[in-house]
């Protein structure tokens, strides 16, 4: 019977790059958060552990910013093939993402006359914080945006000005946060291109319906838990004529971390009633503290462009793949007509893969341990394990719910917990330096 890892060795590896300009990006979002109404933060879909940022986590946190929060889950479509995956997923980060009434005591009304005590404040916990609202999002669907991201913004600036009883004279400045490579900048891109493309620029009234409140209406918006009426109206943000030619890009993007480098100017991206405006900012990597192997494989793994298989060896990288398929009960991972093949072994798993692919066969691979000076067969394994990680991807179909181990093992104290230990990772000089 096949027993799967349950634990991954710790590698002695480049962790992360924590580059002085995030620094001065934590530094230059200490003063704009108290200033912005609403701050959206990006995390990857395919690690919803490991794209979060502990150093971001304790300055919203600090600044007491909760309920002016949206929290985007990127790379919407990675498990729209797999929809059983996709409710797992989206059930879990419900249950991570809403406190939960833990002790809280009250007494039934069916409970003996006798056993019934006297309420007090005593008797009752604090009750849970609100939930924080968050939704998936393919970013780089100009449909998508327009219908599921769009009405929302419009919510919450209608909301604002419900609670501040006038107009804002300045618009509404939304303020874009997250780790490198998530995708601020394609998702600003997306939504200035869907503003560019609008057939009029006038102040448009709205061409949405959208909930007054949250109690009036309990339909949810797919892949939220934001409270928000369906899209009904007009297309009036997508011209029909639009491709990929007609993209208005005001920022640079790249399969590479760290394009953007300091935080831009305003980006107006709606002229709903003021104008609704963007702040896009350097991705801010996590401190090497609070990091670990796993956390910085299962980066890796969202990230196949030549700087990561420069820095994380595609070996490696291919090894943790496969103690995640085996743990998540995935096998057949080698083709061919064995679809219960399974194996711990990565050498062995790449050795079986390549005898059944005649494009390989030519290849002389050693298989043996690396001599001092064997360069070449370096190279061709890096290049054999590249080669499988993207077949399993793009041939197999194969799609893991979560590169992290932990995440669907996790409930929401759990959650706060690891939150709570990556801030202390931090130290108390480093987080007063943030202030």
């Amino acid at each position: 019977m096949f027993t799967p890892r349950y634990t991954f060795p710790s590698y002695n590896i480049l962790l992360n790059k924590f580059k002085g300009h995030q620094f001065k990006t934590l530094n230059k979002l200490s003063q704009l958060i108290p200033k912005t109404p609403l701050i959206i933060e990006l995390r990857d879909l395919r690690i919803p552990l490991s794209s979060r940022n502990p150093a971001l986590e304790f300055l919203l946190d600090h600044h007491k910013c909760r309920h002016k929060r949206l929290v985007i889950y990127t790379n919407g479509d990675y498990l729209k093939q797999d929809p059983k995956k996709y409710e797992t997923v989206l059930q879990k980060l419900h249950e991570l993402h809403t406190p939960q009434a833990t002790n809280y005591k009250k007494l039934s009304d069916e409970a003996p006359l006798e056993q019934k005590q006297p309420v007090t404040t005593k008797s009752f916990n604090k009750k849970p914080e609100p939930p924080l609202p968050f939704m998936v999002l393919d970013c780089r669907n100009l449909n998508h945006v327009s219908k599921k991201l769009l009405p929302i913004l419009q919510y919450k600036y209608d909301l604002l000005e419900a609670q501040q009883k006038g107009y804002l004279p300045l618009g509404y400045r939304i303020l874009i946060c997250g780790i490198p490579n998530v995708g601020k900048s394609t998702l600003i891109n997306s939504l200035r291109t869907l503003y560019a493309t609008r057939p009029s620029r006038t102040n448009d009234s709205t061409t949405t319906q959208m909930a007054k409140s949250n109690e009036t209406d309990n339909d949810e918006a797919p892949g939220s838990n934001m409270s928000v009426k369906q899209f009904n109206g007009n297309n009036h943000y997508i011209s029909n004529s639009l491709n990929k030619k007609g993209k208005a890009n005001v920022c640079k993007t790249g399969d590479y971390s760290g394009v953007t480098t300091k935080v831009s100017e305003i980006i107006k991206i709606s002229n709903y009633k003021n104008g609704i405006y963007l702040i896009d900012t350097p991705g801010i990597s996590q401190p090497v503290k609070t990091l670990s192997t796993s956390k910085t494989l299962s980066m890796s793994l969202c990230n196949e462009s030549k700087e990561s298989w420069n820095v994380i060896d595609p070996f490696l990288k291919a090894d943790y793949y496969l103690f995640l398929l085996n743990i998540l009960g995935e096998s057949g991972y080698v083709g061919g007509k064995d679809k219960e093949y399974k194996n711990n072994d990565i050498e062995h798993v790449l050795k079986t893969w390549a005898q059944g692919r005649k494009s390989l066969q030519h290849k002389n691979l050693n298989w043996k341990k690396k001599s001092t000076g064997d360069l070449q067969m370096y190279k061709d394994e890096n290049l054999l394990a590249h080669k499988w990680l993207q077949y399993c991807h793009d041939v197999l179909k194969i799609r893991i719910p979560s590169y992290d181990v932990d995440f669907l093992n996790l409930n929401y104290e759990l959650n706060q917990q690891l939150i709570e230990q990556d801030v202390k990772k931090l130290g108390h000089e480093f987080l007063q330096k943030l202030l």
